[in-house]
């Protein structure tokens, strides 16, 4: 199971932003350009899909959010530079 957290440098403070219990083999975090949202590669929930898709959640937590339904899946991803797009 995989979990990404943000961590406060200075206070050590964590903050779960994508819990491995709910979202299958994450992988794959990619920061957006302007440091608001990370997207990452999931299978999403377990009776979800099994290939892995994109996924974005804002840096403040909160609710994630699939991006794609692809039927082959999705093997990387990139930002573009003002992140508008992925």
């Amino acid at each position: 199971m995989t979990s990404l957290h943000r961590i406060a440098l200075a206070s050590g403070e964590s903050r779960l932003l994508v819990d491995g219990a709910k979202h299958v083999s994450v992988s794959f975090p990619r920061w957006s350009p302007d440091g608001r949202r990370l997207a990452f590669l999931s299978a999403g929930s377990v009776a979800s899909q099994s290939s892995p898709q994109i996924f974005v959640v804002a840096v403040q937590g909160g609710s994630v959010k699939q991006l794609t339904r692809t039927p082959s899946g999705v093997q990387q991803l990139a930002w573009s530079p003002d992140g508008g797009t992925i």
